[in-house]
Order: C-alpha cells, then sequence, then structure tokens
C-alpha cells in the first residue's frame, strides 16, 4: 500500500499517460500510475537525480523541455532497451538500465575481477517441493491448527517512511472486508471495502472508488495477510536458494498473469516468511514491490509479523511499519466499512 493513497487522491481512472502529457514519445501507453516510478527505476539504475535530463526552475520540475542533451541520450538508451527485449526475448523485461549501469552513469563491459574457479562452483542445491514449504509455514505461524473465530482482524501501529514522515494506521479486515485509516500532521485519510463498493475519504468528503481502485486497495491489503496470501501450494514453484538478510531463505515463484509475477521467501531454519515481491513488466523497466516480515510474535495462537518493511522502486515510498496491537476474532458492526454513511 506503498502509492495506494496518493493514486486514489488522482484522477479517477488510470489513464495513459501519454493522453494529458503530449511530450511524452517512447512512454505514451504507460498508465499514468506508473510512470514515475518508472522514470525513478531508470534514475536509481544510472546513479543520478531527476535533473540529470530534466529541467527545474525552484521546485518545479518543467517535464515538457527538452533543453538537456542527457535527456535526448536517455530517449536513444530507453528505444534501445525497448527494442532489446522485443527482438530478442520474445518482449519480455529482460534488459533494463540497470542490466549494464548498475547505478553508474559508466555501463559495465566487464566484471571487476576474473571469473572463479568454476571446479570450485557448489551443485545446485536439492530443494523441497512448494507444497512442503507451504506446509511447514503454515505449522510454524500456528495456521494449520488453528481454529477460526467469528470477528475481525484489528491492526494498529506507526508507519515511518523517508525524508522524516510519520503516520499512524488502523486496519480492520473481516473476510473480503476492509477498513484503513491513516493519520499524519495533514490530516485523516480513509480507505473501504465493503464487499461490493469502495470508497476514499478525506476532509473534503468521499468519493466512491472505481472497480480497478478497488482491486488496488485489496491487493495493497493483501500484505497484512500474509497467512492467506501464500494460497494454494499448488501455484508455488522452489527454485531457489537465497540470502535475505543474515537468514537462507527457500524460494517460490509464480506468475499470476503474462505481466506479473510473485516471489516468496521462506527461512530455511524456522519455516517463516520472509519476503514477498511482486513484479509488474511495463514499457521500459519491472516495477517490484518487496514486502519483508521481522519480529513474529503469537497473537490468539498465530504468529503475526509485527514488523514489515515495505520498499519499491522509489525511494521517497520506503516504508517501516510497526505494529502496536494486533488483535482477532474483534466484533465490529457492518457499517464501518461503508464511509459513504448511505444504506446499502
Amino acid at each position: 500500500m506503498l502509492l495506494l493513497l496518493a493514486l486514489l487522491a488522482q484522477a479517477p481512472t488510470d489513464r495513459p499517460a501519454g493522453e494529458t502529457r503530449k511530450h511524452l514519445q517512447l512512454l505514451q501507453a504507460v498508465p499514468e500510475s506508473q510512470l514515475f516510478l518508472a522514470m525513478n527505476a531508470m534514475a536509481q539504475s544510472l546513479g543520478v537525480s531527476c535533473q540529470y535530463c530534466h529541467v527545474r526552475e525552484g521546485a518545479t520540475y518543467q517535464w515538457e523541455r527538452d533543453d538537456k542533451p542527457t535527456k535526448a541520450v536517455g530517449r536513444r538508451m530507453m528505444k534501445m532497451v525497448m527494442d532489446l527485449n522485443a527482438g530478442a526475448f520474445d518482449g519480455k523485461q529482460t534488459v533494463t538500465c540497470f542490466t549494464c549501469h548498475r547505478g553508474s552513469l559508466a555501463a559495465r563491459a566487464l566484471p571487476d575481477r576474473l571469473p572463479v574457479d568454476l571446479t570450485k562452483i557448489a551443485a545446485p542445491p536439492t530443494l523441497p517441493d512448494a507444497a512442503a514449504i507451504v506446509a511447514r509455514y503454515r505449522d510454524a505461524v500456528g495456521a494449520s491448527s488453528r481454529v477460526t473465530s467469528p470477528g475481525a482482524i484489528v491492526l494498529r501501529g506507526t508507519d515511518d517512511r523517508s525524508d522524516g514522515r510519520h503516520f499512524t494506521f488502523d486496519v480492520t479486515l473481516e473476510g473480503d472486508r476492509i477498513l484503513v485509516t491513516r493519520t499524519s500532521p495533514q490530516g485523516t485519510i480513509a480507505q473501504s471495502f465493503d464487499g461490493v463498493k469502495g470508497w476514499f475519504k478525506t476532509a473534503d468528503g468521499v468519493r466512491e472508488l472505481t472497480p480497478d481502485q478497488v482491486q488496488q486497495l485489496r491487493r495493497a491489503i493483501s500484505v497484512f495477510r500474509p497467512i492467506e496470501m501464500v494460497g494454494d501450494a499448488a501455484a508455488w514453484k522452489a527454485i531457489g536458494l537465497e540470502q535475505v538478510g543474515d537468514r537462507t531463505a527457500y524460494v517460490l515463484a509464480t506468475s499470476t498473469d503474462p505481466v506479473a509475477a510473485r516471489t516468496l521467501f521462506f527461512d530455511r531454519d524456522t519455516g517463516l516468511l520472509l519476503r514477498t515481491v511482486a513484479t509488474t513488466e511495463t514499457a521500459i523497466v519491472p516495477l517490484v514491490d518487496q514486502v519483508d516480515y521481522d519480529d513474529y510474535r503469537l497473537v490468539d495462537g498465530v504468529r503475526f509479523p509485527f514488523l514489515m518493511r515495505m520498499s519499491n522502486v522509489a525511494y521517497y515510498d520506503t516504508s517501516a511499519r510497526k505494529f502496536t496491537e494486533i488483535r482477532t476474532g474483534v466484533a465490529v458492526d457492518d457499517g464501518v466499512f461503508n464511509l459513504s454513511g448511505r444504506p446499502k
């Protein structure tokens, strides 16, 4: 839910960026919500800021201006990447700016040192199947033996982000219904879905969410349900071992549609979920949303992560969410999910 509040505050539909940004030459079809994320990913791939290519006057960027030669070079490089992926990789997002630049303006042609002794490379590890990894995770958190109690899950906590931004939040989940309230020095914003309709509420009033925005909300809120998020083990495939911090993790992967994929990382020793990664391909660069889970504690016989670190390709979206309270089986009135205040 890193960009969700900002997205919902924008236009009612997520139109192609080229409809309003007439200066675009290569990314006209990219949805508006993905444009700045893609730009940030490219800037980080080269280790530069927006001003490297774009004109800034005071605090305002003049995105449409082409004064800087670096912007023309950037367009040529973007077209090269797009043509290469289309022609050599069947349209898959295989090559990006980072493939060659690795955080530097100078593209890398060779590794730092000679290749390692190939005779000393270890054989690929033998992996459990995905079903066994998922079953062990459910046992580790206590989900396998839990008797589901009626009522909602209520989560409260703090959200610390880059540039000193700090929020508090409340989340109420019951079945398919959602209520999220976020409070900052600028005020309170709430979003909800009552199973049929969704709403976005600020001090200026309430407006109904579009079906696409409801789906955004439901996908974003899934990070608060790591047990249910894993879902059917048959959809996953064990693909390897990777390091997550100082932990070794089994990696499971699945494709949700032709341009989206998800990856899960489970602690090899404890079985707990350490990280989730959701990847969505765009015209120029994959957009990645990562959630790291930590500080698991028992709540009514089930282990919940009390710390979630969230990040994506935009540095300003980095977020550390610390839960101060998690309760299960909470009785809530149906009306709390209807922010419109109107009878259904």
